[in-house]
């Protein structure tokens, strides 16, 4: 018969977890309270759509957005602006894709396809509340124009696959 250790765990491990324990409760209690601009929501969008047939999709789902491509001279295959404002693409180019100046970005929001999943890891605490990923795409902008497309999204897509909007940064 062997004898057990009264000390079964090792002091650095009993350490470790009350590091872990202590990192977990200061996360959640920076987030408790605040409410995120767009809820996450399961939906199934393919990996090897592009960004015209993602726009032809939310088009189907009644969503009017003007898209513009954000590289003059190339079409919106990766990057592009979807807004239901007038401006032009010089304007659309001078936003700058920061919470701080949101305001700027009142009916627009930007939209890439990130093929690496990490590049969405980077984003969404970099965009904070106004980032929405679904699926292969991320999309910044104005947080009435991302609920609009996440409502779309939504109703025109099987529940199953990443979709993930992110809780305020700050």
């Amino acid at each position: 018969m062997s004898r057990v250790s009264k000390r079964s765990f090792p002091v650095w491990l009993w350490f470790g977890t009350a590091l872990v324990l202590i990192a977990a409760a200061l996360i959640l209690g920076r987030s408790a309270g605040k409410e995120p601009s767009t809820l996450m929501v399961p939906i199934a969008l393919p990996d090897d759509w592009n960004i015209p047939q993602l726009i032809d999709h939310i088009e189907k789902q009644g969503l009017t957005l003007r898209p513009v491509a954000s590289v003059r001279g190339l079409g919106a295959d990766r990057d592009v602006y979807l807004t239901h404002t007038d401006l032009k693409f010089e304007q659309l180019d001078g936003l700058l894709k920061v919470p701080e100046l949101i305001e700027t970005w009142r009916g627009t929001v930007y939209c890439t396809r990130l093929i690496q999943p990490e590049s969405r890891e980077i984003q969404l605490p970099l965009w904070g509340s106004y980032c929405l990923c679904a699926g292969p795409f991320v999309f910044f902008g104005d947080p009435n124009i991302l609920a609009e497309i996440r409502d779309g999204l939504s109703r025109g897509t099987s529940s199953g696959a990443d979709i993930v909007a992110s809780e305020d940064a700050e």
